[in-house]
C-alpha cells in the first residue's frame, strides 16, 4: 500500500521558521532606522520652516521669539505685536499650527543674540510614542543658526543635514 503524504514534515517547518526568524532579526533594525531617519528628515524641514518664520517675525516686529512650541495651544491665542513667545509665530500667522505635543521631535525657537546664533533647536523626544524607547535615536537633534555655515547642524548621531 502507498502512503499519501499530506502537509509538511516537522523539519521543513523548523527550517522555514528559522529562516523567517533570521530575516526578521535583520529587517527589524533596518526598518526602525528607516522610520527614525524619516522622522529626522521631517524635523529638519519643520525646523527650517520655524527658522524662516522667526526671521520674518524679527523683520516685522524687531524682536526674536523664544520658547518651546509644545506649550502652544490649538487654536493659538491672540497675536501680540512685539511679543516674544514662540507661540506668537502661530498666532500672528507666520507659522501654521500643528500638533506639537504629539510630534516626534520637540521644537524650540531661540533668540540668536544671546543664544550664540542658534535660532531653532529640534530634539528627539524620548519615551513612548511619539518618542522612542530605542536609545540609539534619543540623542538625535538639529540646530539652525543665523551665523554658522551651513545653517543646519546635527547633534548626536543624527543623520547629516541636507544642503539647502
Amino acid at each position: 500500500m502507498r502512503k499519501n503524504k499530506n502537509g509538511f514534515t516537522l523539519i521543513e517547518l523548523v527550517v522555514v521558521v528559522a529562516i523567517l526568524g533570521i530575516l526578521a532579526a535583520v529587517a527589524l533594525p533596518q526598518y526602525q532606522k528607516t522610520v527614525e531617519t524619516s522622522k529626522a528628515t521631517n524635523a529638519i524641514g519643520i525646523a527650517n520652516m520655524i527658522a524662516s518664520a522667526s526671521r520674518m517675525f524679527f523683520m516685522g516686529n524687531g524682536v526674536y521669539v523664544s520658547g518651546s512650541f509644545d506649550t502652544c495651544t490649538n487654536p493659538p491665542g491672540p497675536c501680540v505685536s512685539g511679543g516674544t513667545s514662540a507661540c506668537n509665530l502661530i498666532a500672528c500667522n507666520y507659522l501654521v499650527s500643528q500638533d506639537w505635543t504629539n510630534a516626534a521631535y520637540s521644537y524650540s525657537a531661540l533668540n540668536p543674540g544671546p543664544g550664540g546664533g542658534i535660532i531653532v533647536q529640534a530634539t528627539r523626544k524620548s519615551g513612548a510614542s511619539p518618542g522612542t524607547s530605542n536609545l540609539a535615536y534619543q540623542d538625535w537633534g538639529y540646530t539652525f543658526s543665523t551665523t554658522a555655515s551651513p545653517a543646519c547642524a546635527k547633534t548626536g548621531t543624527a543623520p547629516d543635514c541636507p544642503a539647502f
